[in-house]
């Protein structure tokens, strides 16, 4: 088991390194083009360098800055459905990356550690909250599953992260959620609701299509509806836009 830091700025140097490392991943698994990478990835270097020599608060909060640029730089160049798909996730390991101890006075000599994590998995967030609204839902089931993401995720960290950056954090996450949230509602109300598919044998999408909307050229909307990964057969039960409903 790895040694628990055992004053504020070795364990805020710890965790750190941990985020620079975590950012970088989040980089090689994101497709943002090269030079957006290349600048992520010098960023993750620097942070990564920089937590050695971490001296005050200051230096830390620095460190955090050059992360959250990092993550927000990501956000803009990636194609927003892969921001919802892996920032939530990284958010997640954001939040337990600082040390912990059963010891009081340690956990109160790792709240710098934890302020510093805790900022990092709100810009995480914030940046998936946005992208939720920006990747644009194909039909009523995804706008409201998008909303339920963000409510989910919300719910599980608006209250450690105001409690460890200030109440300012979380009403900053809060009316973001919000915007968000009210954004996905309208949009819902103006798409297609979805209908039950299902057929005997698979078939075709474009045979499909041609069944429910007299166009075959619509088989790509069948596609993305049922997430089908096997394009040539469609399962024997999904869901697809309503042939009944018109967006309004």
């Amino acid at each position: 088991m790895p040694d628990v830091p055992s004053d504020a700025l070795p364990a805020a140097a710890a965790t750190a390194r941990a985020l620079a490392a975590l950012v970088a991943r989040l980089s090689e698994r994101l497709s943002t083009g090269r030079d957006a990478d290349a600048r992520c990835r010098g960023a993750c270097g620097l942070a990564s360098e920089d937590a050695a020599m971490i001296r005050s608060q200051a230096d830390v909060g620095a460190l955090a800055a050059r992360l959250i640029t990092a993550v927000q730089r990501l956000a803009r160049a990636a194609e927003q459905g892969s921001v919802v798909r892996t920032f939530y996730a990284t958010a997640t390991e954001a939040s337990t990356a600082a040390p912990s101890s059963a010891s009081t006075i340690l956990t109160q000599r790792f709240g710098l550690a934890r302020a510093l994590a805790a900022a990092l998995e709100c810009a995480l967030l914030t940046e998936a909250f946005l992208a939720e609204g920006r990747a644009g839902a194909a039909d009523r089931r995804a706008a409201l599953d998008a909303r339920a993401r963000i409510r989910t995720a919300f719910d599980g960290a608006v209250d450690r992260i105001a409690r460890e950056l200030g109440p300012e954090a979380g009403e900053l996450l809060t009316a973001t959620a919000q915007r968000m949230s009210r954004h996905l509602a309208e949009t819902a109300a103006t798409l297609k609701p979805v209908v039950r598919v299902e057929t005997a044998t698979s078939y075709p999408p474009t045979a499909l299509a041609w069944r429910l909307y007299g166009d075959p050229g619509r088989a790509g909307e069948l596609l993305a509806s049922a997430r089908c990964g096997t394009p040539m057969f469609m399962p024997t039960v999904f869901e697809a836009p309503s042939p009944y409903a018109v967006a309004r």
